[in-house]
């Protein structure tokens, strides 16, 4: 079996913008947090836990607490809420994405799990709201402060969830740098979904498969086994042993 590691805002959903507003408004909702730096290429830690540990620290000097982290949460799905109740259209899916996932999910050639830097609550509010139908396995930064490590228990749970003791192939899907970047750490192979100005910045680190979007199935389903992993890998980590293929 083969594996498809997906990431959620700017991937599957048309979510960054709502995202980020949604995260900002929580932050200053619940800890009067103002004037947030935005480009979280920037933090250590691209994900929701990652950038609210590094804020704590540099304003209140202390990691947040369970509570405070729960009060986070809840109030950024509110603002999603919120957002939603006034502006759908800012929750829609990226162009073929449900006829992509209900493609995928049906294949017996692929697994698939859903691995993204955000919250399981906030992931799963725009999903729902973009009327994507999800199945599969879904990893998050309660899971994780890295993307790598989120990535590498998305892996280990697909093991399980699929009885398998290894992939054939994994291949990383998504629109970032961060995901990018991660694809080179981890050594995976990528596919990038992105136009314009974003598909020219992943391939200039190194991303070669790249779609504007999931529209045309047969290009979807040929970039998945013809990715290469990034130019530019790094010897230094490798990916745990029992998620690479088994000889």
């Amino acid at each position: 079996m083969k594996l498809v590691v997906l990431d959620i805002d700017g991937t599957l959903t048309q979510t960054n913008d709502a995202d980020t507003d949604c995260f900002v408004s929580a932050l200053e909702e619940c800890f009067a947090l103002t004037n947030i730096e935005t480009d979280w290429s920037l933090y250590t830690h691209s994900t929701d836990a990652g950038i609210m540990e590094e804020l704590f620290h540099k304003h209140f000097r202390r990691s947040p607490s369970h509570d405070e982290i729960a009060r986070m949460q809840n109030s950024f799905v509110s603002q999603l809420q919120l957002m939603h109740d006034s502006d759908e259209a800012a929750f829609i899916s990226v162009a073929g994405a449900a006829d992509f996932l209900a493609c995928l999910f049906a294949n017996k050639e692929w697994g698939s799990v859903l691995a993204t830097g955000g919250w399981a609550a906030s992931a799963r509010f725009k999903l729902q709201a973009a009327n994507l139908f999800v199945p599969c396995p879904i990893v998050s930064s309660d899971d994780g402060v890295s993307r790598e490590a989120i990535i590498e228990q998305a892996i280990q749970t697909c093991l399980g969830f699929y009885r398998v003791d290894g992939f054939s192939r994994i291949v990383s899907v998504g629109d970032a740098i961060w995901d990018v970047n991660t694809a080179k750490t981890l050594r995976l192979s990528f596919v990038g979904i992105a136009q314009g100005a974003r598909a020219d910045r992943l391939r200039s680190l190194g991303a070669s498969n790249l779609l504007a979007d999931f529209t045309d199935l047969d290009e979807v389903f040929t970039a998945l086994d013809e990715a290469l992993e990034p130019a530019g890998i790094s010897d230094s980590r490798q990916l745990v042993a029992t998620a690479r293929p088994q000889c």
